[in-house]
């Protein structure tokens, strides 16, 4: 680069205060109208295990545990975005608007400092002598074109790629603040803020790697006579900013972010030749028509340059073109080397990413076309229009016009991420060969029990991808919810087969089998399982509660004590403990269980009907109806449950707790449910009207009872009815000491 003829730049005139609060109230009232919609848009894919499940942002203390998330995620080693939903967590738990208040707020920011940024550049020396006049509405124009392009939904409105968003936010500020450094006469504090910022932004997303670089060109091209009087001005400034690399190399060295997923399967030039195509063919063309815009593009994928030789030409020409403009026109070329750089980590040979395309990259990349785009058209306008006030009215209308429009389609767009499947739904409405949108389609629908859609969803995948594992195995579980347990085993087959050591298919082929009681077979795929993953809770769950099945307690409440261990909020693993304790006649920890299993998840009947009945085991069968009631309320057709509650009203010995006639109802019920063929129901529905008086109806119900237990082999019960029938024609109801 040639040394620039201009001498050091001086600080540009002030920013009236006056106009700042302007420009600030214009470009908030634009994003929050555009993104008014987005403030319901709940945790989606990636957001739930990294956001809604993260035990880590919970709290807030410690604040190193606050910076954590599980691996993988989209979290993972990016400790900055962590602790940013932690404070969000603090303040409002899930509840997502809050969320979506703050992702809006990173991107009103980074707005205003791509205004700042703007304003300021054209401003400086070479620029400001053609640009001065109109560096506002300039600035203006593109901060609000950049603001409500549709690119950046998935920076927004998606609310865990808010690692994009604050990403870039911390990347504007810190160019902001070296730039207000580099024309201040004391701009210690503006370094300072300038490090910390790129320091955060480190610690938010990985693509800030460049801020550096990026920095450096800018103070080469906009502030310095030569590379040598920056690094003797600014050495230290430079040596600490370039220091902020270790932050991401040590989580990349450290195996804290891991790039894999569809991408691990090409090689680095397939890459590479296919980021060619998408630069020019996604990236930019959706720059300037920002549709179709498709949440999970797939593996789009080019095996040689000659797939994409257009493109790479176009690649070239512009490379070359960016190039020659840092020698010959470096101000103009900025915006090139600007969004080159901001693309190099994702769109390049280095491969470090999960997936071909994603809109989000262009958040920083965006600008500099935005920018680009609204210089060139005023400065064609100003060569058609030799008019002034015409350019000023042409120019207005038109950037309002821009900034309607694309706001309208980010407003839209919006309401494709209301939910996860009319995501994903639009998602294959745009990509119908995209196997692994209907993957996450059918996820969905099994999700929301919607089993046969979920079926359709992977079929959809399977034949788009025969190889594709994952959906052989979750096509799989959704036919055993169906009992389809045949066609079950024959996908969790296929999983195995084409992935010998997928752990959790062979959990789910377990599963199947033990539906079928094939419970020998169950445990060896469980033994395998396990084998393969020693960590895996589910594997211990399942096997532990086969082994309860096989009247095994003690091997089914050690499997279920891992299981717990591994994952102490497993409500299931509790209660299925709590079921073999009671089995083996422990019912005081069974009691113990079963109450954890009910704090975890309070909605389950079947724990509240095994804790009332424990606790009859415990003779406190009055503690027990409660739980008998609200397992009614959430399954008001469960027999057993209405017969055992009407058993305890009908015979408890307290006057206070008894209630015949409530007794008879339930009885009844049971009875309807069981089509009176039941001798224990009948026996029940005798000690009800027992107790209230009905003798006449407790001796011929009671009769009956008898008569169905004898008819079946159970001579104790009918020895135990025929004890209860004497009373009755004593005319005396049946006590049971509780």
């Amino acid at each position: 680069m040639p040394k620039p003829a201009e001498p050091p730049p001086a600080p540009p005139p002030a920013f009236p205060r006056k106009q700042a609060l302007i420009v600030a109230f214009i470009l908030a009232a634009i994003v929050l109208l555009t993104y008014a919609n987005s403030l319901s848009v709940p945790f989606l894919h990636d957001g739930v295990p990294s956001i809604q499940e993260n035990p880590h942002i919970t709290n807030l203390w410690p604040i190193w545990e606050a910076m954590r998330a599980p691996c993988p995620s989209t979290l993972c080693g990016r400790p900055v975005s962590c602790l940013s939903f932690a404070l969000n967590h603090a303040v409002s738990g899930l509840d997502v608007c809050s969320y979506h208040l703050l992702n809006i707020l990173f991107h009103l920011l980074a707005a205003l400092l791509l205004f700042g940024i703007v304003r300021r550049t054209l401003l400086s020396e070479g620029l400001k002598e053609r640009l001065a006049r109109s560096s506002l509405p300039l600035a203006l124009a593109a901060a609000a074109i950049w603001l409500v392009h549709p690119l950046h939904t998935t920076a927004v409105t998606y609310l865990v790629q808010r690692t994009e968003s604050l990403m870039g936010m911390f990347y504007l500020l810190t160019l902001y603040s070296a730039i207000r450094a580099f024309t201040s006469k004391k701009g210690t504090k503006w370094y300072a803020l300038s490090i910390l910022a790129c320091v955060l932004g480190m610690g938010a997303k990985e693509a800030m790697i460049t801020a550096p670089l990026v920095i450096l060109a800018y103070d080469r091209i906009f502030a310095s006579r030569s590379f040598k009087d920056l690094l003797a001005a600014r050495w230290l400034y430079y040596l600490l900013l370039f220091a902020s690399w270790s932050i991401v190399l040590a989580f990349v060295f450290s195996g804290s972010r891991k790039y894999t997923d569809i991408v691990e399967t090409m090689t680095r030039w397939q890459y590479f030749v296919t980021q060619l195509e998408v630069v020019v063919a996604y990236y930019l063309k959706l720059s300037f028509v920002p549709y179709p815009l498709v949440f999970d593009y797939g593996a789009p994928f080019k095996a040689g340059l000659s797939d994409v030789l257009p493109y790479a030409l176009f690649i070239v020409v512009t490379l070359a073109a960016t190039v020659w403009a840092l020698f010959r026109r470096p101000r103009a070329g900025f915006l090139g080397f600007w969004f080159f750089a901001n693309l190099a980590l994702t769109s390049s040979v280095l491969k470090i990413a999960s997936e071909t395309i994603a809109e989000r990259r262009m958040y920083l990349s965006l600008a500099a076309v935005a920018v680009g785009t609204v210089i060139g058209a005023y400065l064609l306008l100003e060569r058609l229009l030799k008019s002034s006030r015409a350019g000023r009215i042409v120019g207005w209308g038109l950037c309002s016009t821009v900034v309607l429009s694309l706001g309208a389609v980010t407003y839209a767009r919006n309401r494709d991420f209301k939910s996860a499947e009319s995501l994903w739904l639009d998602t294959v409405s745009k990509q119908s060969q995209n196997a692994r949108a209907w993957y996450n389609l059918g996820s969905e629908y099994t999700q929301a029990q919607k089993h046969q859609k979920a079926l359709s969803a992977y079929d959809q995948a399977v034949r788009i991808n025969p190889g594709y594992t994952d959906a052989f195995n979750r096509r799989g579980v959704s036919y055993g919810q169906l009992e389809r347990h045949d066609l079950a085993l024959k996908d969790f087959e296929r999983a195995i087969e084409l992935q010998p050591d997928f752990a959790e298919a062979y959990v789910n082929r377990a599963t199947a089998h033990g539906r079928k009681h094939r419970f020998e077979r169950a445990l060896a795929d469980l033994d395998r399982a396990i084998d393969l993953n020693p960590n895996m809770p589910s594997a211990y769950r399942i096997r532990g509660s086969i082994h309860g099945m096989m009247k095994n307690p003690d091997l089914a409440i050690s499997d279920l004590g891992r299981a717990i261990e591994l994952n102490p909020k497993d409500a299931g693993a509790y209660a299925d403990r709590g079921s073999a304790y009671a089995n083996k006649g422990d019912f005081n920890p069974a009691l113990d269980d079963l109450r954890k299993s009910l704090r975890l998840n309070p909605n389950d009947h079947r724990v509240q009907m095994n804790l009332a009945k424990t606790l009859s085991h415990l003779r406190r069968s009055k503690e027990a109806i409660p739980h008998y009631r609200q397992a009614l309320r959430v399954n008001p057709n469960h027999a057993k449950v209405q017969n055992d509650l009407a058993f305890i009203l009908a015979t408890h010995p307290e006057d206070n707790v008894r209630n015949g006639a409530e007794a008879i109802q339930l009885a009844q019920k049971a009875c309807e449910l069981t089509k009176y063929k039941i001798f224990n129901t009948l026996e029940t529905l005798a000690a009800a009207y027992a107790a209230t008086g009905r003798f006449e109806d407790a001796i011929e119900t009671a009769e009956k009872a008898r008569s169905l237990a004898e008819s079946g082999m159970k001579p104790a019960d009918a020895t135990r009815i025929q004890v209860q029938l004497n009373l009755y024609r004593r005319k005396l109801p049946y006590r049971k000491l509780q």
